[in-house]
């Protein structure tokens, strides 16, 4: 079964901002798609954008690629 979030599921699930969210979805950076007006992500496409932007670890509190 396909699993189906909102945005403000999706916000707290990533531990980000809901309007972050909708921006980051209205201009395609997140991987979305629209029911009406209301954006929804599907969770196995979100995991697998997380992973494909995996960095390496964190030194100094500097972030790697």
């Amino acid at each position: 079964m396909i699993k189906v979030m909102t945005a403000s599921e999706l916000a707290a699930y990533l531990r980000i901002n809901r309007l972050t969210v909708y921006k980051m979805a209205r201009t395609g950076k997140l991987p979305a798609f629209r029911i009406g007006s209301d954006y929804r992500f599907n969770v196995e496409a979100i995991d697998r954008w997380i992973l494909d932007r995996k960095v390496g670890p964190v030194a100094n509190g500097n972030m790697r690629q």
